[in-house]
């Protein structure tokens, strides 16, 4: 599901799912050098608007081993992102 998960994810929510995950992240009331728990990360899709935010420490958990290296790849692309993934059942 990993190497589909973004085109499905897209196309069955008509496209709003990214302007719907920028509404939520905006909402949220971030501290500065604060800490944040992205929890079903997935493949972390949301990080760069949270990173936005403010300079905050991100914990990424998803269950899945492939949509957490998917993940960490856009880590690799972003080493100034403050992001740690662990995987969990939760």
């Amino acid at each position: 599901m990993s190497k589909t998960y973004g085109t499905v994810n897209y196309l069955s929510s008509f496209g709003f799912t990214e302007p719907w995950r920028k509404q939520c992240i905006q909402e949220i009331n971030w501290q500065k050098g604060g800490r944040g728990y992205d929890l079903m990360s997935g493949m972390g899709e949301t990080w760069g608007i949270i990173q936005q935010q403010k300079a905050l420490h991100l914990i990424g958990l998803d269950i899945s081993p492939e949509m957490n290296a998917r993940a960490r790849t856009k880590i690799k692309e972003h080493p100034h992102w403050n992001i740690h993934i662990g995987i969990s059942n939760f």
